[in-house]
Formats: structure tokens, sequence, C-alpha cells
């Protein structure tokens, strides 16, 4: 008698590369990042909704939009240009000293707001708007 034995072995070995790339749109990026994050109390953002509270914001597509054009309506037009894919953002529109002068008056005017709903003192918008554009123009004078 015989016997046949037969064995068979076979290995395989598989090496995947996962590279993971995140990235936020560009649409999410703000050129505000002081504003943004003061308004990410909620306090902070109950008092700026309780300073607009008259006002209609249905036609922008953040509040950081509607703040810029709402405190400075002279951007409304490159706003809704930009939202018509007729221009570009806004931070290829101004270079960083222009965005910075930005940001601190619109900071300005959110902090006005925010003292205010403290004292429940309401304010007309365009009141609060030159409340923080003087306080950015005194401060320079410093």
């Amino acid at each position: 008698m015989m016997g046949l034995s037969l064995s068979c072995s076979q290995q395989q070995s598989l090496d995947f590369g996962l590279k993971l790339k995140l990235s936020v749109p560009d649409e999410a990026v703000t050129i505000f990042p002081a504003v943004e994050e003061w308004l990410a109390e909620d306090d902070h953002m109950e008092a700026l909704r309780w300073a607009a509270r008259r006002k209609t914001d249905g036609q922008y597509r953040s509040v950081m939009d509607w703040l810029l054009c709402e405190v400075l309506p002279t951007e409304r037009p490159a706003c809704f240009r930009f939202y018509a894919g007729k221009g570009p953002r806004f931070e290829k529109l101004y270079g960083p000293a222009k965005q910075e002068l930005y940001e601190r008056v619109l900071l300005n005017v959110c902090m006005c707001a925010y003292a205010r709903h403290q004292k429940k003192q309401w304010a007309h918008w365009r009141k609060l708007a030159t409340e923080g554009l003087a306080i950015e123009f005194l401060q320079r004078l410093q």
C-alpha cells in the first residue's frame, strides 16, 4: 500500500494605502474668525438676534454675510454679485488690512449689541452700526 499525501499552501497579502484628506469648503472658511468665535457663545448670538429682530436675513447665505452687509451696506452689491456667480468672495476683493478693519468694526457692533441687550436697551440697527464704526474711529485716534 502506498500513501499519497498532498498539501497545498497559499499565502496572500494585500496592502492598502489609504490617504485621507479633510478639507473645508471655501464657503465655510471665514475671513472674520474673531467675530465667528465671539458669536459662538449662545448669549452673544442671542444678543445679536435681539438687536436685529426687526431685520430680515432671508436673502443672505450666512450670518457673517448678513452682518457685514447690514453694518456696511456698501458691501451688499459685491455680496449679491458673488451669490449670482458674477463676482469673487470678499477675501479676494480686499487685502488683509481691510479685512482686519472690517473684523474690528463687526466685533464692535456685536459688542455694542450685547451691551444693550444686557441693559435691555433696544437701539435701531443703524445706531448700533454707527456706534461700532465710531468705536473703531476713536480707537484709531488714540
